[in-house]
């Protein structure tokens, strides 16, 4: 797809920013000019047209507020919610709104950012009426039934009151078809069972949020609400045939509902007490709910169903954070913030299972299948922000005090007390690339579901909960090298290693039985690229290509073998490739997305699986018309890729036990075509 066939002769110019840093701070200022060649529709758009800049999302493994940040401010402050990704919130900006967006890398303790190195500013005018509405449509393989939804976007300034919100609602679906193929001891080269499934299920979302910003007595005044409802209903409907003795047809159906409701409310107030002193209090609330009913229903015979488990999973979880900042630079070149932040975090579970005896459904007993965890947690840090010199440097530490405890079926009461330090040397070279270095440690945020026990019906086997867990704490050292050439060229590189105690991995209880737990040390060493090349040395005018290749190598030390192995559930490699081209003749652009990763392993006690690889493909079109109307179409997942599955089960665990059995799964998800038809106003 190079060469003259997409070539334009309508060359388009961009502005291209310079880099100007002071303070060890550098700020690559991109104008409107710089994205008009993209006719974006949001800020998004115009982030993801960043030379090397990659998106990073908030991450929920991370600690509280502090710690759970991405790499996109807005009007130079971070948005006071945890439960909106970055992207809802880049969607939910017209780009005509859009001021500037400043790329700042080098010395960014200020900001308040911990483990960001490269951070994008969305300056936005805050006082504009403006708006987007679109409509969508999705079609999924191999029917083809089209599932729609609505978005609308609305700002406002209503009395010096600044109004933002956004309401999402319509149909979704999704469906993935597995073949899958038994083979038995002793002799696996015979097909002993194979089995057709599909699992398909759809339901409505509601996504509403809305945000209100305002200056009272002095004090910048920010909201944020949030409101979710999903609800999933379906199934997987499983077809075997049994080679053993004769050919047996049976048919199981695993139905599966699923109801989400996620609400929170975000305030953040800050006041400029003088010159040099700034404060600012943060309080967020959330609660996650979420409902699944399922079971195993034997529908073999055409006109009988017999019901032969059925499983219940009710979970509430909430977080409540409350933060204190205070902002001095009355030291000469140093910028200091200190803050103290307490959070509660609970997850209350509850899990029921019947099993079908003697034509009765009887119930289960499942170890902590009743359980509710609480963990209360303090973080006093100190930052200081300064230079030596031409290098910027961050250097801060942090105490912080947990208690964990678990009522129900599991009952224990646990403190734990962390010291967290970090340090960061930023340089600018003299042909404007960033050299940094980063040193800090993290201690990570546990699953609370991983304490609540569970069930695998398909499978047929529990899940049980760890009521012994640990956060997972890592020393990671980074070394990142940044550069923006001419042009829209660009490269980002980052070496990281992980030194890691108390690794997060799958626990060994019995010869048959795992749960999520700590298993030891472990290390991770790798590399995060990210690369922006024009693409005219194809004659390809107008074209860009963005390339995201990751890798890494992970150890840990198995609990069954006593061996060195990688830890579970990572892959060694991962790369995503974008290129889009616009058409300025016809006022439109097209591109491709790549995606392929490498294969992951899962160690359990009697059992060793490995998935992937991943391989997605999807086409992209726009077309602007004068009206102001765009249309857009895609068709994702091309070749409909999946996700390969090679399981291997032991008698008895899979170190000292003998191969039993081994299944080939080849799962493939649907292929989608998406319209969306949308305007901003």
């Amino acid at each position: 797809m190079c060469g003259n066939v997409f070539a334009e002769s309508i060359v388009v110019q961009s502005i291209v920013p310079v880099k100007q840093c002071s303070d060890g701070l550098c700020t690559t200022r991109y104008l409107p000019s710089y994205f008009y060649q993209y006719k974006p529709l949001n800020a998004f758009d115009m982030v993801n047209r960043l030379p090397g800049f990659s998106l990073t999302d908030s991450d929920d493994t991370q600690r509280g507020f502090a710690e759970n940040a991405g790499n996109v401010l807005f009007n130079d402050e971070r948005a006071s919610t945890k439960s909106e990704s970055l992207e809802d919130l880049l969607n939910q900006i017209p780009a005509d709104d859009v001021i500037r967006i400043d790329v700042l890398t080098g010395r960014l303790g200020e900001l308040a950012l911990p483990g960001q190195s490269i951070v994008a500013n969305v300056i936005r005018n805050k006082k504009s009426r403006s708006g987007i509405w679109e409509l969508r449509g999705r079609f999924h393989s191999p029917d083809y039934s089209l599932r729609q939804s609505a978005n609308l976007v609305y700002n406002d300034t209503i009395k010096n009151v600044g109004l933002s919100s956004s309401l999402l609602y319509g149909r979704y679906r999704g469906r993935t078809e597995s073949d899958r193929s038994f083979f038995d001891a002793p002799n696996f080269e015979q097909l002993d069972e194979e089995r057709f499934e599909v699992f398909d299920e759809s339901g409505w979302i509601t996504d509403w949020s809305m945000a209100l910003n305002a200056e009272i007595f002095g004090w910048r005044v920010n909201t944020n609400i949030g409101y979710l409802h999903r609800d999933e209903f379906g199934g997987n409907d499983s077809i075997r045939r049994d080679f053993r003795d004769e050919v047996q047809q049976s048919r199981f159906f695993f139905p599966d509902g699923d109801i989400f409701k996620d609400t929170d409310f975000g305030i953040d107030v800050e006041k400029k007490i003088d010159a040099t002193n700034a404060i600012k209090l943060i309080t967020i609330i959330s609660n996650r709910e979420f409902d699944e009913v399922g079971g195993v229903i034997d529908t073999t015979l055409p006109n009988e169903a017999i019901v032969e488990r059925e499983s219940s999973f009710n979970t509430l979880g909430q977080e409540r954070i409350a933060r204190i900042e205070w902002n001095n630079t009355w030291i000469k070149g140093h910028n200091v913030k200190i803050s103290i932040e307490n959070a509660l975090n609970k997850l209350d579970s509850r899990f029921g299972l019947t099993s079908l005896e003697n034509n009765e459904l009887v119930p289960v007993f499942v170890p902590g299948a009743n359980t509710i965890v609480k963990e209360n947690r303090a973080d006093l840090r100190l930052l200081d922000s300064f230079t030596v010199g031409s290098v910027g440097v961050e250097a801060g530490i942090a105490i912080e005090r947990s208690t964990i405890e678990q009522e129900g079926g599991f009952t224990d009461s646990r403190d734990f007390s962390y010291f967290k330090p970090n340090l960061s040397l930023s340089y600018k070279t003299k042909n404007n690339a960033s050299i940094r270095f980063d040193y800090r440690r993290i201690v990570s945020q546990l699953d609370f579901f991983d304490f609540a026990s569970n069930a695998d019906l398909d499978q047929d086997e529990l899940e049980l909960g760890n009521p012994t867990l640990e956060p997972e704490k890592t020393d990671r050292f980074e070394f990142q090298y940044e550069h923006q050439f001419a042009g829209s060229t660009a490269v980002n590189i980052k070496l990281f290693y992980d030194d890691v105690s108390d690794a997060l991995d799958t626990l060994i209880l019995s010869e048959t039985l795992e749960a999520v737990g700590n298993i030891g040390d472990a290390s991770r060493f790798g590399i995060d690229s990210a690369f922006t090349l024009p693409v005219e040395f194809l004659g390809i005018k107008n074209g860009r290509l963005d390339i995201e290749l990751d890798w890494q190598d992970t150890k840990v030390t198995d609990p069954l073998s006593g061996e060195s192995r990688e830890i579970g559930d990572t892959e060694h490699w991962q790369m995503v490739v974008n290129f889009r081209q616009e058409l300025p003749r016809i006022d439109a652009f097209w591109g491709l997305s790549y995606l392929i990763d490498d294969d992951r392993f899962f160690f359990g006690a009697d059992e060793l699986s490995r998935s992937g690889r991943d391989e997605l493909l999807d086409l992209y079109f726009e077309k602007r018309l004068n009206n102001g109307l765009r249309i857009y179409f895609s068709v994702e997942n091309l070749f409909e890729g999946g996700d390969p599955i090679d399981r291997q089960v032991f008698n008895g665990n899979r170190f000292s036990g003998i191969l039993a059995q081994r299944e080939f799964r080849v799962r493939s998800f649907t292929r989608e075509i998406f319209v969306r038809v949308s305007k901003s106003f």
